[in-house]
């Protein structure tokens, strides 16, 4: 079922939107892309979260 992702919000680790599944494997690419440049303690944390 085609499906549109949008995952643009400020809460979001990487931030992306997709058309699913035609941009499946972008997607897929572009966490990996974060998670290989990211250092492994910003990975493992948890990040301070602030009522609106």
């Amino acid at each position: 079922m085609d499906t549109y992702y949008m995952g643009i919000h400020i809460i979001n680790s990487v931030s992306f939107d997709a058309q699913l599944p035609r941009d499946k494997h972008a997607a897929i690419d572009k966490v990996n892309s974060l998670i290989s440049q990211t250092n492994e303690t910003i990975l493992n944390s948890v990040p301070e979260r602030h009522s609106i």
